[in-house]
């Protein structure tokens, strides 16, 4: 049986029973004594068992500081390369940054030459586009006067010959009239003539009669 085993025993024992109208306990001293010789006789192995345990703790204790240092040994160096690899990837990506703002430094001058370009182009283009309109516009509202002119022209020609032909249709028409007129009183007075003598043949034919 253990130590602890005997101590607990020992516990229960001195937690006897009351003793009738006391507050006193009734305990077994005989088994209680023979409890205590036993955890006497106990105590020196427990000891030398815990200063195994403690030796044992100490060894577990030195081999784990050994392995910590071992382990923080190994991260240093660990950590010194990986620092390093870092520094020179760090390096790369600085230069090839450069490299790259570089690159586009010079795309983005070379568009905003270009993008220049393209609008003096574009403003060259929109002055020639302007002048051409202009004169355009000018020799269409040129020809649009001159061909104003022109058709005024015809107008007031056409109407002049319209006017002259209407004056020698009226002319004509006077002239025809008159003839017409002339010819019409030659009828008549030929048929007035004609009335008269029928009109003497019968007067002579009554007074013959």
């Amino acid at each position: 049986m253990s130590l602890q085993e005997k101590i607990n025993e020992l516990k229960e024992e001195l937690s006897g029973k009351n003793l009738p109208g006391t507050s006193r306990k009734l305990v077994n001293t005989t088994k209680i004594s023979t409890l205590l010789d036993e955890i006497s006789e106990l105590l020196p192995s427990e000891i030398k068992e815990a200063e195994i345990v403690i030796r044992q703790k100490s060894a577990i204790l030195d081999q784990a500081e050994e392995e910590s240092k071992k382990i923080r040994s190994y991260a240093d160096e660990e950590g010194s390369t990986i620092i390093k690899t870092a520094k020179a990837e760090k390096d790369k990506i600085i230069a090839s940054a450069k490299s790259e703002s570089e690159k586009l430094v010079s795309e983005k001058q070379i568009v905003s030459e270009a993008t220049n370009k393209s609008e003096n182009i574009l403003s060259n283009a929109k002055q020639d586009s302007e002048k051409i309109l202009e004169e355009a516009k000018s020799r269409s509202e040129t020809l649009i006067a001159d061909t104003e002119e022109k058709i005024n022209s015809m107008l007031s020609k056409t109407e002049e010959e319209v006017e002259q032909r209407r004056t020698g249709a009226d002319n004509y028409a006077r002239e025809v009239l008159f003839a017409l007129e002339e010819r019409v009183s030659d009828t008549l007075s030929q048929v007035r003539g004609g009335i008269d003598m029928l009109d003497k043949n019968d007067s002579g034919i009554k007074d013959t009669n």
